[in-house]
């Protein structure tokens, strides 16, 4: 016979017409004891990371969603207090007052003229026989020039069709025993683009430029991508051709010439107005864009911006980068008190390496800024965005509870050319 315990029973659920079974319970010792716990955090900063991809590629400002928020910096709506430092083209970093260059040198009859300007009054006017600008000695392009992501664009018009037109020329004055970079409009084959250093050279022409006339002006832009290690032109916009860029025959130590080659040869003869040396890539790879409407104006990728406005042509300008600045997120109320924040932030070592922590800092506040606690922790999040802006978990943080939950963003050890850090996104939940 066997044991009663190994019996079973079936009860036919068709049997029961009437009644209720009582409810069947179990006691919280008997599930806490086998259930893990669970961290919820990463979770809340995957999802974060998710939706400010999202508002990134949206292009969206910022919004709130359920306990979190988020900010791509297309505008300053949430954006509170901004210590030395400014919000460009969808990131924040920290810039200064404008910087102007003081040793300008005028050779020939190279003057600013008012017959023609693309923007403002004046343009700085060549003749095609002796006139040059000379700026002299200016580190600071080297830094670009030599390395990284750099764009230079300006506007040109001809006067005279001349085979070899040099529009400007960096490096030193050496005939092709140093570095040198120089360009031209050639009216026969088109842009000329050439390096020197060393003995070597390197000529490359680029067809398909239009006839010049004298009496238009053109938009040039030649801009570099480190990833692709090549050269792009473009001419009033449209696409031309790319070619590879030998970084081993670019200057170290510069000068920068307008209206002439490096070696005092092969003159301009027409205007300049508006040109610009930045050192990220201001435009898309083989896309074909609309040229600027407006006088260009300096942001902190701007390293030398030329006017022509002043009678010695030394209104040229840049933004420095400040060694410190803060951005901190104007008031959020929330429904609820909180005092739990983490996050997601995008930033970019647009030069140099920044140490997170150190370099850029993250402070969350759970009452509108009356007690601030930096982020728990910095932990990187792969892979990079493929324009080298890097994805970042902010740790869970725990702050003096409120309703008002903000962050603030602070920079240190930033310096023009050699490092500065830029913020391109962040998003808080809690």
């Amino acid at each position: 016979m066997a044991n009663y315990k190994d019996i079973k029973y079936q009860f036919p659920t068709s049997a029961v017409t009437s009644g209720t079974f009582a409810d069947g319970r179990i006691s919280e010792s008997s599930v806490t004891q086998h259930a893990a716990t669970v961290d919820l955090q990463p979770i809340k900063s995957d999802v974060t990371a998710l939706a400010l991809r999202e508002a990134t590629n949206e292009a969206s400002a910022a919004f709130n969603l359920p306990n979190q928020f988020i900010e791509t910096f297309t505008d300053d709506t949430n954006l509170g207090t901004q210590t030395d430092g400014d919000r460009t083209s969808g990131h924040w970093g920290t810039v200064g007052t404008a910087t102007s260059v003081t040793d300008t040198t005028l050779s020939g009859n190279a003057a600013r003229s008012s017959a023609e300007a693309k923007f403002g009054t004046y343009s700085a006017i060549f003749d095609g026989s002796g006139d040059y600008v000379t700026t002299g000695e200016l580190d600071s392009i080297a830094n670009v020039i030599t390395t990284g992501d750099w764009t230079i664009d300006y506007w040109f018009m001809e006067k005279g069709n001349h085979l070899s037109d040099r529009h400007f020329s960096i490096g030193d004055t050496a005939n092709g025993t140093a570095p040198v970079i120089t360009c031209c409009y050639n009216s026969s084959t088109g842009f000329n683009f050439y390096h020197y250093g060393d003995g070597s050279q390197v000529d490359t022409t680029v067809s398909g430029y239009p006839s010049a006339d004298t009496t238009s002006w053109f938009h040039h832009a030649i801009q570099r991508d480190s990833a692709t290690g090549k050269i792009y032109v473009w001419i009033n916009g449209t696409y031309l051709s790319s070619f590879d860029h030998d970084t081993s025959l670019m200057p170290s130590t510069t000068s920068l010439k307008f209206g002439v080659r490096h070696n005092s040869v092969e003159y301009f003869d027409g205007h300049l107005d508006e040109w610009r040396l930045s050192n990220i890539k201001r435009y898309t790879n083989t896309v074909n864009f609309t040229p600027a409407t407006s006088a260009y104006t300096a942001d902190g990728n701007t390293t030398l911006l030329f006017h022509f406005e002043d009678t010695g042509l030394e209104d040229e300008s840049a933004l420095n980068v400040n060694a410190t600045g803060t951005l901190i997120q104007s008031a959020n109320t929330v429904a609820s008190a909180k005092t739990k924040v983490g996050g997601t932030m995008l930033y970019k070592d647009n030069a140099g390496t920044a140490t997170l922590g150190t370099d850029l800092k993250i402070y969350f506040s759970c009452n509108n800024g009356g007690a601030w606690t930096e982020a728990a922790s910095y932990n990187a999040i792969t892979p990079v965005y493929s324009t080298g802006i890097k994805q970042v978990r902010l740790g869970e943080t725990t702050c003096t509870s409120g309703t008002g939950v903000i962050y603030k963003a602070v920079w240190a050890n930033q310096a023009s050319g050699s490092k500065e850090t830029q913020l391109h996104g962040i998003g808080i939940n809690y």
